[in-house]
């Protein structure tokens, strides 16, 4: 049973290389034999059909819930950037992305982003800068030399955004292009994105008929080793 479940990872893997194993199906994979050997249950026979359509169907379901998941957590990392754009256009690229519209939560992302942020950020920002002091240890000073290190060290991260923004307004400037053209996604974003997806899911669409018969044949005959190509 381990070394068909082992054989079965390994089908995952060669059938779906452009995207990682979930976590809840790599422990799938790992844990089953010793979670039946706990349980009493141990498997005699082949399976139904019906049984491996059930599984497969499983497998489908956390796939494409760990893609939503994934999708949702990475599209919080951009919030400092859409601060300044529309936040129609985000709340668009979000439901392309997890393919639906969450009332609840687009409530709170709009006012979240549009109202509270902004607020505490600059709060945050004022009240640093009114409470700023030279920075000390116990009795001793830093030097101001030290402290001036220190906000370059501070501002080299940051500092690269507007250095980039100022580098593309010039080069549009010298180019004779319509600086406004700067705030505009290109055309490889939002369309080239669902053009992607769509591919991604023909190619799914075209390898699912395969990794069916191969997990067959896996059940079928587990003691024999598939000496197939992929």
């Amino acid at each position: 049973m381990k070394a068909m479940c082992l054989q079965a990872e390994d089908i995952y893997y060669r059938e779906y290389p452009w995207y990682p194993c979930p976590p809840a199906l790599h422990k799938l994979f790992r844990h089953t034999p010793d979670i039946m050997k706990a349980m009493g249950h141990i498997p005699l026979g082949i399976c139904s059909e019906e049984s491996l359509e059930a599984r497969i169907k499983d497998i489908r379901y956390i796939r494409e819930h760990s893609t939503r998941k994934c999708s949702w957590e990475k599209s919080n990392q951009g919030r400092t950037l859409h601060h300044f754009g529309r936040y129609e256009n985000l709340e668009k690229n979000i439901i392309e992305m997890i393919g639906k519209r969450a009332l609840l939560i687009a409530w709170y992302w709009k006012w979240t982003w549009r109202v509270l942020a902004p607020l505490v950020t600059a709060g945050t920002l004022v009240f640093s800068f009114v409470t700023f002091g030279r920075t000390s240890y116990r009795d001793y000073q830093y030097n101001w030399w030290a402290e001036m290190i220190g906000w370059v060290v501070t501002f080299s991260s940051i500092g690269m955004v507007p250095f980039f923004a100022l580098q593309s307004y010039l080069r549009a400037r010298r180019r004779g292009q319509n600086v406004m053209m700067l705030l505009r996604p290109t055309a490889q974003w939002g369309s080239g994105i669902l053009e992607m997806i769509k591919s991604a899911d023909d190619l799914e669409s075209k390898n699912k008929l395969s990794f069916h018969n191969r997990v067959v044949d896996l059940i079928a005959k587990p003691d024999e080793q598939q000496t197939s190509a992929f």
